[in-house]
């Protein structure tokens, strides 16, 4: 389905979209003496250097963040902040889009689309002639770092929203026709951006100053790690079905993989300037969110997790306690000690009228210093390119390769027995693996990657339409949405489950 506007509309919209720049220690483009600020040198690269943190802001906070966990199950809340109640209830609804709404899917636009235009004005910028340190010798590192920043937020319009904007600084605003494109030309536009950024920071030296990235100084050469990392998420990620994962080009992830990070990529926090893992901070606090037993109970011995999850109309799904040899759920033999990375805590606190089965008695604690939301946040960690590697070699073929990378955490923190090549259960096992091991740290990573596993509970939107305060700004007669039995964009049947044993 595509869409063309004009100008008015497309203006308009960046007008709402671009003062969620502002507050990033950045240029106010709506302020008169714009233009005048986008001729220093200086403005423009504090202006490009503001966007990560945007980006930050929408792929790390919690909307949508909360929002994306709570709907692929891996965390569990009573409360409707971030809609979170609305995204897991049983039987699944559809998702609340009307012309004039704004809502989590409106947030994530416009933080996206606002970055997008931060980016593509340092970038016409230097186009236009405009010169970086001194003699130009900053110029290839706004171009690489433009490129990058274009990338990410295009690739994550591609994972979110079913349709959007390719937008960049060749597009005239003033006289081109926008065309509004389905999500995988977006996506694929935003992988292109991120080919050019390699590009260019393979063939020019320079160092990212460290307040751009989070507090993290990063060389050219770290870049390119850095953007063969990401890749090597969103390519799997972007898939909406089983089908559509099936068909990844795993050797190409792979290839990302194996170029990516080879420490941790950890942003400082600061909750003063927004700096933080939204997930990673409100699923540890026992007011908000608990654990869902689809993290957990697949490792439960005693039938209580068969008897939830078989509770056919969902009113007699009760918290209960679990008995498992995972020691990251409980110490060894001991239910209500503490495990290495979650806890029982007790009785949810939840809203009264929320349905029982969002409650779970179990709060996370591998991450329990973080709550301060200060110090290097794990933004990117090694053990997700292990899955992504793992999930590459099983459907590669290379089941054994597969089997040892699943086994460094399944064995080596969980202390089960170890899985072998030649499981048929194989990806069930990952699964759980790496839904325990990530959990909170990448909400939204969660969904995107149950939509393609076939974990998304049937009735679950695969993907968020265009908010309908822009839809109605654009002229459209009527709202879309996704979500709800039998829709269009709905999650079908599962497919899959994870499995410990």
């Amino acid at each position: 389905m595509r869409h063309w506007i004009r100008n008015a509309a497309l203006a308009l919209t960046l007008a709402l979209v671009v003062p969620a720049c502002v507050d990033m220690d950045t240029v106010n483009l709506n302020n008169p003496d714009a233009a005048r600020a986008l001729a220093d040198p200086g403005d423009v690269e504090s202006l490009l250097g503001g966007t990560f943190r945007t980006w930050w802001l929408r792929a790390y906070r919690e909307t949508p963040a909360m929002t994306l966990a709570v709907g692929s199950e891996t965390i569990t809340s009573g409360w409707g902040n971030w809609t979170m109640h609305g995204i897991s209830r049983f039987p699944r609804a559809r998702w609340t889009n009307e012309l004039g709404s704004y809502g989590v899917q409106g947030t994530t636009w416009h933080g996206l689309y606002g970055g997008i235009s931060a980016v593509n004005d340092a970038m016409i910028a230097r186009k236009g002639g405009l010169d970086f340190g001194p003699d130009g010798r900053d110029n290839a590192r706004l171009e690489a770092y433009g490129k990058f920043m274009q990338g990410m937020f295009h690739a994550w319009v591609g994972l979110f929203f079913d349709q959007g904007y390719i937008l960049d600084e060749t597009v005239d605003l003033e006289a081109d026709p926008i065309e509004m494109v389905p999500y995988q030309e977006v996506f694929a536009a935003g992988m292109a951006q991120l080919d050019e950024a390699l590009r260019l920071a393979q063939a020019n030296s320079f160092t990212i100053p460290s307040e751009w990235l989070g507090g993290v100084s990063y060389t050219n050469h770290d870049l390119v790690r850095l953007i063969h990392t990401f890749k090597a998420r969103y390519l799997p990620q972007v898939a909406r079905s089983v089908s559509e994962r099936n068909a990844v080009d795993w050797n190409r992830v792979l290839q990302h993989a194996d170029q990516g990070i080879t420490e941790q990529f950890s942003p400082q926090g600061d909750p003063g300037t927004g700096w933080f893992v939204g997930t990673l901070y409100y699923s540890y606090m026992q007011i908000w969110s608990r654990v869902d037993y689809m993290v957990i109970g697949p490792a439960d011995t005693t039938g209580g997790w068969e008897a939830w999850y078989n509770d056919g109309d969902w009113t007699g799904r009760y918290e209960y306690v679990l008995e498992t040899p995972d020691r990251r759920i409980h110490a060894p033999g001991e239910p209500l000690e503490p495990g290495t990375d979650f806890y029982h805590y007790g009785a949810s606190n939840f809203h009264p009228a929320s349905p029982d089965y969002r409650d779970s008695r179990y709060l996370p604690n591998r991450y329990d210093h973080w709550l301060t939301r200060t110090g290097p946040m794990p933004g990117f960690t090694l053990r997700e390119l292990d899955f992504i590697r793992a999930e590459a070699y099983l459907r590669l073929g290379q089941t054994n390769l597969a089997a040892d990378l699943i086994n460094k955490t399944r064995v080596g923190r969980g202390g089960l027995d170890p899985v072998s090549g030649n499981d048929p259960n194989l990806m069930e096992f990952l699964i759980y693996e790496k839904r325990l091991e990530m959990y909170g740290i990448d909400g939204p990573g969660s969904f995107f990657d149950a939509r393609g596993w076939g974990l998304l509970w049937e009735g679950t939107p695969i993907h968020f339409p265009v908010p309908g305060r822009d839809l109605e700004l654009m002229g459209w007669d009527a709202a879309y949405t996704f979500g709800g039995d039998d829709q269009e964009g709905s999650a079908p049947p599962r497919t899959i489950m994870p499995r410990a044993f």
